[in-house]
Parts: structure tokens; C-alpha cells; sequence
């Protein structure tokens, strides 16, 4: 590895470790043994394969191979937690490994933590730019956090690299769907299903994109293909309930209800529907049994308490009604129909008539926010609409699992700039971006905290390594230049900017900057190796070997034995190239 390689390789983790420099008799009694592992991973003996691997480390303690193929047995073994302790394991010693960051960001994906595996995706995709595998990774989780628009760009990135990645049109239709392109989001999912025809899940998914298109002839085929293929799926015998009934098919759509509630009772969408159109059929008991049944699994979900007062007032029992309305009034206060159904209630109890107009069943909530609880999860889907906490409980719109129509462009006032943020404030908000993975916003952040309050040095910092992140060694640069006129005391300041300007191939100006922070602190070790680096580059044996001893010795000191151990690879190079010096 050259001089300049190597310096770029320890870009921002300063405890960068390599496995490299074992003995060779070592290294090959791993290889050997890791090869020996991967063999019984294959064959699925996984216990031995783990021997195997940690033989391998044993005999190789730096071995990150042995560690990545590790994760693999673990996770065979439904082990997440080792699998993922692992592949930390892995990263600590060689932090720009693509495997181990890909390998941990699927594991934290499947167990729902897509902030943690957004952040181990966009690392897999800035080391490995032409993988479908890590941008597809990433567009998925970044899909899950609700970021949508950043989901679909990392998404149709894995598109243009690999088109028929497995999974890949499915993940892409969902995501066009719930940003509200059901017309893409069909092509994507009929793309989905020509590829694999014998998925439910994709079948269910484009009998979603229909519904929403009101293409319900092609929705019933889909959602049938779907519980052809798997008959216990709740969600798409939902959805048939729901095409059925746009088609007027009220028997089969009862029947597809029915069936849902069967497979899963706390499946909320389907009683809510079925409770509605019983409602429709004027079958009281039976939908008041449905509507009972959801405030009962959800007691916070004002529209069906709505829904159950409605059924009460229809059978003619003020007084239960007259209950669940005031429910439903206590849980979201400006809900109308709850208003008027309370009224009529009232009325009926005098002996009145009650309001015809709140009489009358419009059909189920339109989707919107309410919280529903979790479903166990059978297959992958598109995330469901929920009642909405509004007046919208008369509209004549079916609960789709799908995303939210499009909603009218509501009229906003003129209003007076909003007040400045605080430089604090900012800071604040692009370390939370940084974490969640979203680096351009992030970036956008520190830069506008520079520009609210130029003399904050860490704002400055913060925009320079974010920038170097994003692969602009250039305008880092400047920023880091700026902080060190902030805080010329700063040693890690003039590190960084020797650091950039080394990857930058301005190697004098380097020294300059690593000289500085080595004056400011005569022990910064990484300091010392850069100087090593750099006076290699400009020809000076001399110097490259005094800095890169200091470098060793203070690593050692330090009992810093991955850096001594790289230090001293190096020391031994420089003293062959320079030996007739």
C-alpha cells in the first residue's frame, strides 16, 4: 500500500486496525482455517463452523475475514446478538470493511432499527459506489424511517446498477406508492410480479396499487393469486373484502372480511370493515360485535367508538350510543359526527326523532394517523392507512392497507419570515441528520450554522468532515482551513486540515499543517505518522523515519497495539527504501 493510500485509509477513524501485518506462518494457518469454516458454513454444520472461525482468530487475532463469515453461522443459528456483536467486532479492527457494514445494516433492518442500519448501508455505498446490494439496502431502510424521497433516490440507484435485483421493483412500488405515484407504483409491482410470479407478497401489493387506482376487476385477481399462494394471508384477504365491495360483491366481500378476522382477530382494518359494511346491511349485533371487538384491542381509536355509538343509535338505544359518542368526543374533541350522533342520541332519549343525516352510515374513516397496534409480521407489505382523527369519518373511502391519497393543497396565509435558528440549534439538529444517515441534509445544516455564526469553529468542523464524507476533499478544505484560524491552538484542527490536504496530494502543505499540530502536542502520534507519510512522499528518509518512530513509541505507550503494529509495517518499509541513505 503507498504512502498516500495508506493516509487515506485512516481518513476519520483514528484507531483504524489491520490484519495485515500477522505473522506469515500465522495468516496462513487462518486462511487455511477460515477456509475450512466457510466449507461447514456451506454444508449448514454451523456449531463447527464456528470452531472453525475462531481457530482462525486464535491463531490470527486481527483476522476480519473469520469475524465477517462468524455473523453468517450466528445468524443461522438465530443468534442476532452475536452475529451483530461480531460484525462490531470486525468494524473496530478494519472500519472501511464493506462486507461487515452491509452484513450489519441488513441484520439491524430486519430487527426494525433503521436509523442504526441506515447509517451501516450508507457506509456500505460510499465504500462500494456500483453495489445494487447497498443502495437497495439503504433505500429500504431509509423507506421504513418515513424518509421516502431519499428512500426512492437510493432505491432507483440499485435500479440503474441492477434492474432485476431480487426484491428490488416490489421495494420500489411500495415506495412509489407512499409517496402517492400509484401509477409507478403499479409498473413497479407488475415488474415485480412478471419476475416472481409465485410471491403472495408482490400479488398483494399490486392489488394495493389497484385499489387505489380504482382498477378493482384487476385488484380481486391480484389479492386471489395472493391467498391462492398463501392462504393465511390476513392483509390480502383484506384487501379483496375491500375490491369486492367497490364492486358492489357484497356476499364475497363479507366473505373476505370474515376470512381476515378469522386468520387474525387483532387485524383492526378488516373488523373495521366488515363492521362497516354489516353496518350498511343493517346486520346491528353482528357489527356492533366488530366494532366492540376494536375498542376493545384498541381502546384510543375514537372512530370506532364513533362507529359503535353509530351502530347503538341505528338499533335504537340512545343510551349506549349516547356513551360511545362522548368516548369518541373525549379521545378527539372536534370530531362532528360524534358531535351530531351525541345530539341524536339526546334527541331520541326525549323521545324525538334523531338527525337522519347522522342515522346514515357512510362507510369507514378515511386514512390518516390514528394509531393502530402492530400486526405480527407474516409477510412484507405495504404499511396500512389507519382511521383518521378527524371529521373525515363520513367520507365514503374504504381502509386501504396502502398509503394515504393525496390530500388538497390547503390555503396558507403569508406570515413573516420564521426567526433565524441558532447556530446551537443547528448543531443540534445536523448531528441528529448525521446519525439517522442523511449526510446532504446534514451538511446543509452545519453550513447554515456556519453562515448563521461564522466564528463557531465546530460548525466549521463539523461541515469539513461531512464534506470529506461526501467525497468534496475540496470544499472541506476550506472549511477546515477557517477552523484553524478559529482555534490556531487546536491540534486536532491542524490534523485534520493536514489530513485533507494530504488526500489531496499537497504533501508540503501537509507537513506544514502536521508539524503544527506536533508543536502544539509533541505526543499526537497520528500526527507523527502523517509526517511519516508525507516527508516519504517529498523524498526526505530521514525525517519519514524519525516521525514514524515517534509515531511507534507513542502508539506502544499508549498500548495502542493495532496503530504500533501498523507503525512499525511502515517503519520497516521506509528503512529498506532508505537503507543507503
Amino acid at each position: 500500500m503507498n504512502a498516500r493510500a495508506l493516509f487515506i485509509a485512516l481518513s476519520f477513524a483514528l484507531l483504524l486496525v489491520s490484519s495485515a501485518f500477522a505473522a506469515a506462518s500465522s495468516e496462513q494457518k487462518a486462511r487455511q482455517l477460515v477456509e475450512k469454516g466457510t466449507t461447514l458454513l456451506d454444508k449448514g454444520e454451523y456449531k463447527r463452523a464456528l470452531d472453525e472461525f475462531n481457530r482462525a482468530i486464535s491463531a490470527d487475532p486481527y483476522n476480519v475475514g473469520a469475524r465477517v463469515h462468524m455473523s453468517d453461522a450466528y445468524v443461522a443459528l438465530n443468534s442476532q446478538k452475536d452475529a451483530i456483536s461480531v460484525l462490531k467486532e470486525a468494524l473496530s479492527i478494519e472500519p472501511k470493511n464493506p462486507a461487515a457494514h452491509l452484513k450489519l445494516g441488513k441484520l439491524l433492518h430486519l430487527l426494525s432499527r433503521y436509523s442504526d442500519a441506515v447509517r451501516e448501508f450508507n457506509q456500505a455505498s460510499q465504500l462500494l459506489p456500483r453495489s445494487s446490494e447497498a443502495w437497495y439496502g439503504l433505500g429500504e431502510s431509509l423507506v421504513q424511517m418515513g424518509n421516502i424521497e431519499s428512500g426512492l433516490e437510493a432505491l432507483l440507484k440499485a435500479e440503474a446498477l441492477e434492474p432485476g435485483r431480487p426484491g428490488l421493483q416490489e421495494a420500489l412500488g411500495k415506495a412509489y406508492g407512499k409517496s402517492g405515484e400509484h401509477e409507478k407504483a403499479a409498473n413497479a409491482l407488475k415488474r415485480a410480479v412478471t419476475s416472481t410470479p409465485d410471491s403472495p407478497q408482490a400479488h398483494y401489493n399490486l392489488s394495493v396499487a389497484y385499489v387505489m387506482l380504482k382498477q378493482y376487476e384487476e385488484a380481486v385477481h391480484h389479492a386471489q393469486q395472493a391467498v391462492s399462494l398463501n392462504p393465511e394471508y390476513d392483509l390480502a384477504f383484506n384487501n379483496l373484502g375491500l375490491a369486492h365491495r367497490q364492486l358492489d360483491h357484497k356476499g364475497a366481500a363479507v366473505e373476505a372480511f370474515s376470512k381476515a378476522v378469522r386468520l387474525n382477530p387483532k387485524n383492526l382494518l378488516a373488523r373495521y370493515n366488515l363492521g362497516n359494511l354489516l353496518l350498511d346491511q343493517k346486520q346491528l349485533v353482528k357489527a356492533a360485535q366488530e366494532f366492540q371487538a376494536i375498542v376493545e384491542l384498541e381502546p384510543e381509536l375514537p372512530e370506532a367508538h364513533y362507529k359503535l355509538g353509530l351502530t347503538f343509535l341505528k338499533g335504537k338505544n340512545p343510551e349506549l350510543a349516547a356513551r360511545s359518542f362522548e368516548k369518541a368526543l373525549e379521545l378527539n374533541p372536534s370530531l362532528s359526527d360524534a358531535k351530531k350522533g351525541l345530539l341524536s342520541a339526546r334527541d331520541m332519549s326525549r323521545g324525538n326523532a334523531p338527525d337522519t343525516q347522522i342515522a346514515k352510515n357512510d362507510g369507514p374513516a378515511a386514512p390518516g394517523k390514528t394509531k393502530v397496534p402492530q400486526e405480527p409480521e407474516r409477510a412484507k407489505k405495504i404499511e396500512p392507512a389507519t382511521p383518521a382523527k378527524s371529521e373525515g369519518a363520513s367520507r365514503k373511502t374504504e381502509i386501504v392497507r396502502s398509503e394515504t391519497p393525496p390530500r388538497a393543497k390547503p390555503f396558507v396565509a403569508k406570515r413573516k419570515p420564521a426567526k433565524t435558528q441558532s447556530a446551537k440549534d443547528l448543531l443540534s439538529k445536523g448531528k441528529q441528520l448525521e446519525s439517522e444517515g442523511k449526510l446532504e441534509e446534514a451538511r446543509k445544516t452545519y453550513a447554515a450554522a456556519a453562515k448563521n455564526d461564522p466564528g463557531n469553529a465546530e460548525a466549521h468542523m463539523n461541515l469539513g468532515v461531512l464534506l470529506e464524507m461526501l467525497g468534496r476533499p475540496e470544499k472541506a478544505l476550506t472549511a477546515f482551513e477557517m477552523v484553524v484560524k478559529l482555534s490556531p491552538r487546536a491540534a486536532g484542527a491542524w490534523y485534520n486540515l493536514g489530513r485533507t490536504q494530504a488526500s489531496l496530494g499537497h504533501a508540503s502543505d501537509a507537513v506544514q499543517s502536521f508539524s503544527k499540530a506536533v508543536e502544539i502536542n509533541p505526543d499526537y502520534a497520528e500526527a507523527h505518522l502523517g509526517l511519516g507519510l508525507m516527508y516519504d512522499q517529498i523524498e526526505d528518509g530521514k525525517k519519514a523515519i524519525s516521525h514514524t518512530k515517534g509515531a511507534h513509541r507513542l502508539f506502544q505507550a499508549t498500548n495502542r497495539k493495532d496503530l504500533a503494529r501498523m507503525a512499525q509495517k511502515s517503519l520497516n518499509d521506509l528503512q529498506i527504501k532508505y537503507e543507503n541513505e
